[in-house]
């Protein structure tokens, strides 16, 4: 609770109005979001019984269900009428250009998260991560990871695992030994790993071959889903983006980072989905032989790269939100590399450092900063140096990113109160008044 409490203190009193929402509904209220949980349910419960062959033995499964999803439409992070949810209907459109009762089912939402993922619901509603768009490299894999979702309500997974074709679900609480609940888990694995495989299969078969879609999608997919994990890009993270000509961010940086390890070919004895590896191969096959295609169709390459910066703000926004401020902070870097003169950008990137200064500052920086050891690749270093820093670097270094947003952004007050706080940060804080930092700028030599 205390730490939420910051958290609010560090977003709210300094952030409230941030200078863009990138990810914003328009238009009218979709019925799904209109729907109460009981109304949810009616229409659930139908939909169970007609494929249960009439009967459902297990409503309170189907209760459960509705509510689940109930709630996450209520939630907050449900976007509608938006660019990226555009996209997505628009291709829907393409893959189902020869399915339009099929396509008539179906609803399309963004949600703002920023893992790397889509779903499905019973209910014909699919919606697409921010996450997911903001890792993916062309319209043609959005394409593919749609057209599998839409195998999951084609081929009635949810229902499937919900109530199955004769009604009936093995309850976990009714098993009554360790041998029955291990077989239970397995028997629920093999029958997802068996969807998803079908999912790919079904979707390439139906939907995406007979599409104009390139068809050399499978490598690049599957390399977004293995590399969820990391950051939008693997950059070396400059590690002179602190220093000034009065100060220098010293014994903060590591010699080398930890490598990226991540196999595809995983036990996924206890995963619902099968590992990547089995993945590739086997839409690699479907694949072969099939060649051309285009990697984009509903927009350009440009209007693409435009709506997965929107994607990215997005998560970045979340992870501030969430007090993920390491990862927002590169996150932010990456995206301030070429769009250094995005207000959003700036302001995010200084949040994040801002974030961190104030739990430094109150002694509560482990909080916000998880250890750095299981860290992979270039992300690592951030981790390794705002764990090194103390309250005072902390603070310094963010105070010149603010002043620096401050001089380039002179009508935003809210920089300026940043500064004010940070400065009073450094004198209740750290023991320190502004005669500590008084400096003569170097002078450059004549040979310079």
């Amino acid at each position: 609770m205390k730490r939420l409490l910051l958290t609010c203190l560090v977003l709210g009193t300094y952030f409230l109005p941030l200078h863009a929402q990138p990810l914003r509904s328009a238009g009218p209220v979709p019925a799904d979001l209109r729907m109460s949980v009981q109304e949810l349910y009616d229409s659930d419960i139908q939909r169970a019984k007609k494929y249960a062959g009439g009967r459902v033995r297990d409503k309170e499964a189907v209760l459960q269900a509705s509510y689940r999803i109930n709630k996450m439409l209520a939630g907050g992070h449900i976007v509608y009428g938006d660019p990226i949810t555009s996209l997505a209907e628009r291709i829907a459109d393409t893959l189902l250009r020869d399915y339009p009762d099929l396509r008539a089912e179906l609803r399309f939402y963004t949600v703002t998260s920023p893992d790397v993922n889509a779903f499905t619901t019973p209910q014909g509603m699919i919606f697409i991560n921010a996450g997911l768009v903001a890792q993916a490299e062309n319209e043609a894999q959005l394409a593919f990871i749609i057209a599998h979702e839409i195998i999951h309500y084609y081929r009635a997974h949810g229902l499937e695992t919900l109530v199955g074709k004769d009604g009936k679900k093995r309850r976990s609480e009714n098993l009554d030994d360790e041998a029955e609940h291990a077989g239970d888990f397995t028997h629920k694995h093999i029958r997802s790993h068996e969807m998803e495989n079908e999912a790919d299969s079904l979707g390439i078969a139906l939907f995406y071959l007979n599409s104009p879609y390139w068809n050399d999608v499978t490598e690049g997919v599957f390399d977004v889903l293995q590399y969820s994990y990391l950051p939008f890009d693997e950059v070396p993270f400059d590690t002179t983006f602190f220093n000034t000509p009065y100060y220098r961010l010293m014994g903060c940086w590591l010699d080398t980072v930890a490598e990226i390890t991540s196999r595809d070919n995983y036990d996924d004895s206890r995963s619902t989905h099968p590992n990547i590896l089995s993945r590739r191969q086997r839409t690699a096959n479907i694949l072969a032989g099939h060649a051309g295609g285009q990697k984009y169709l509903m927009v350009s390459q440009e209007e693409f790269e435009n709506l997965r910066h929107m994607a990215r703000i997005e998560c970045i926004r979340q992870d501030l939100l969430h007090g993920n401020y390491p990862r927002a902070f590169y996150n932010s870097w990456l995206l301030y590399r070429g769009h250094s003169d995005d207000p959003t950008v700036n302001r995010y990137l200084t949040q994040a450092l801002y974030g961190i200064a104030v739990f430094k500052c109150n002694e509560r920086g482990s909080e916000v900063v998880a250890d750095y050891t299981p860290m992979e690749g270039e992300i690592q270093q951030v981790y390794y140096a705002f764990r090194q820093m103390n309250a005072e670097q902390a603070t310094l270094a963010t105070l010149h990113k603010v002043w620096e947003m401050h001089k380039r952004y002179p009508r935003d007050g809210q920089y300026d109160a940043m500064s004010q706080h940070l400065m009073e940060l450094l004198r209740t804080k750290c023991q320190k008044s502004a005669t500590d930092y008084l400096s003569t700028p170097p002078v450059a030599s004549a040979d310079m």
